[in-house]
């Protein structure tokens, strides 16, 4: 069976389908790409090693010198991807030989799609005669020629009758062609599996080769003295001080153009005193109360809660009430210390109820931006008066 199979791969008697074709093109196609990948992933793991441990492929001369060594098994693996891909073009070639028989033709024609040395030969010659037509009429007639055979060998079936080269292989099958078209097909799924970790491998060096050279350059850097690190670090200290003052001018100018997030994230800077800020409960109420009229809800909760604890304004449970509702509307209902409850225990249900209806019925302020944003101070509100009543006066 194995001389079978060696003979149906290896020789050029005898006939191929189309199955039989593409199995035999397409699986050498993928090994022979395999290989070459896998050697160059070799070769290039082999040299990787050499820049990590460059001991590991060097080796000392009896006169002393160091020279570069190529090791026994890097010339395994060049010699016996030699040899497979000697195999692999021959049963390509075979095959196609085999293909050509199908169609009742000689096999002489694949020189002219693997061999075409005297094609060669007149192109050379007319270029040397300087026939620049006649080059270019050969080339495209050549051209053509190829295209029509590959086409042909690959998707036109071949005659389904006995002929010169052999029986007809569409009636029947000869011995152990299954077993034949089993081992192409097994090779053509290591192929592709091998194409595909072959690329992974080659990454992996890369990205393993760009670390080591990463950190090679890092310790061929000169150590910094102490005058140089301190001089490094309040230069970034500088450039991050600048980037904070820019980001608050441009914050600063879309909170003045009407940015209603803007808005709130200053008066947060304000209310909790961070980020440079000074802690300031009126400046913060300020920028809350344009936020939260264009019904963020964040900030009209917030500004409750300074009505609520009297922070920044005077203490307002009507108006706390309110504003916390509404943010509740929005669902913004924060979890653990929801003072609307506390606000509304202070109130009559009768107060209450005119708060809610107040709060649905409320209609956001929508100001349209101005054309230049001036950056300037936020306004400071001033103290309203505490209500004369329990109702609730609209913000």
């Amino acid at each position: 069976m194995l001389a079978y199979i060696l003979s149906y791969l290896f020789t050029p008697s005898g006939r191929f389908r189309r199955v039989d074709y593409h199995l035999v093109v397409w699986s050498v196609t993928f090994f022979i790409f395999a290989l070459v990948m896998g050697v160059f992933g070799y070769l290039m793991q082999k040299g990787l090693g050499a820049l990590i441990a460059p001991s590991s492929l060097m080796k000392e001369a009896e006169g002393g010198s160091s020279e570069m060594s190529i090791g026994t098994d890097v010339k395994v693996v060049m010699i016996g991807g030699l040899i497979l891909y000697i195999m692999s073009y021959v049963a390509v070639i075979m095959a196609t030989i085999k293909r050509f028989h199908d169609f009742g033709m000689t096999g002489w024609y694949t020189l002219l799609l693997y061999f075409p040395l005297p094609l060669f030969m007149l192109l050379a010659l007319f270029r040397f005669m300087d026939w620049p037509i006649a080059e270019m009429v050969l080339s495209a007639i050549w051209l053509v020629a190829i295209l029509w055979y590959t086409i042909k060998l690959m998707f036109f079936k071949g005659i389904k009758a006995d002929n010169f080269y052999g029986p007809d292989p569409y009636i029947e099958t000869p011995p152990y062609t299954g077993q034949a078209l089993m081992i192409i097909g097994i090779m053509f799924l290591v192929a592709v599996g091998a194409c595909f970790a072959s690329v992974a491998s080659i990454k992996q060096f890369a990205d393993e080769l760009q670390k080591q050279k990463a950190q090679a350059e890092e310790k061929a850097k000169p150590a910094l003295t102490p005058e140089q690190r301190a001089a490094q670090q309040a230069e970034a200290a500088k450039q991050a001080e600048a980037d904070r003052k820019l980001a608050d001018q441009q914050m600063l100018a879309r909170a003045n153009a009407g940015d209603a997030v803007a808005q709130y994230d200053i008066a947060s800077r304000y209310f909790t005193g961070s980020n440079g800020v000074p802690l300031d409960f009126t400046k913060a109420g300020a920028w809350l109360q344009k936020s939260a009229e264009q019904d963020h809800a964040p900030a009209q909760y917030n500004l409750g809660l300074l009505y609520y604890e009297g922070k920044g304004y005077t203490v307002d449970n009507a108006r706390a009430y309110f504003w916390a509702t509404r943010a509740s509307f929005r669902g913004h209902i924060p979890q653990g210390n929801d003072y609307r409850v506390q606000a509304g225990q202070l109130l009559t249900p009768e107060v209450r109820a005119q708060i809610e209806k107040a709060a649905h019925e409320w209609k956001p302020v929508v100001k349209a931006p101005p054309a230049a944003p001036v950056i300037a101070a936020p306004p400071q509100p001033a103290t309203p008066a505490p209500a004369a009543s329990p109702q609730p006066v609209t913000p």
